[in-house]
């Protein structure tokens, strides 16, 4: 499997547009890739439609094309470290290999700086670090 390199900015708690209500405190760190994959996810979308038909649609990633370093619903114990590395230029790697999880497409990625910064927040490293290419409706799955 080959890896490909970028980079991207870390983000706490990151905006999601003014249709989203957030329903509790969320906390939540990406790694923001910006515009150098603003359509990443466009890209590996088509390669999808290609392989299952036009009638595959996708709600493209929340965020924008970015790595979830923190989810949401994690707890975080050290509250002393959260948000300390905000705007950090961070580089990565993803491998162009699409996986399937739930009903989410993603590409798996690998970030040593992710995981130096989950072990500072007190949190567990046994995550699969990617970036979401899509998010099936509910009526494909």
């Amino acid at each position: 499997m080959s890896w490909i390199k970028l980079s991207g900015i870390l983000r706490y708690e990151p905006y999601r547009g003014p249709e989203f209500k957030k329903q509790h405190k969320t906390q939540t760190l990406i790694i923001d890739i910006g515009n150098r994959g603003n359509e990443l996810d466009l890209y590996y979308q088509w390669f999808l439609k290609k392989k299952f038909g036009s009638f595959l649609e996708m709600q493209r990633p929340l965020f924008g094309t970015h790595v979830t370093v923190v989810g949401g619903t994690e707890y975080i114990p050290n509250l002393s470290a959260w948000k300390k590395y905000e705007r950090e230029q961070v580089e990565f790697e993803y491998s162009p290999e699409l996986n399937l999880t739930y009903q989410f497409w993603s590409l798996p990625v690998r970030c040593h700086r992710a995981r130096q910064i989950r072990d500072e927040l007190g949190l567990k490293q046994k995550i699969n670090l990617h970036i979401t290419i899509g998010r099936l409706h509910n009526w494909q799955l």
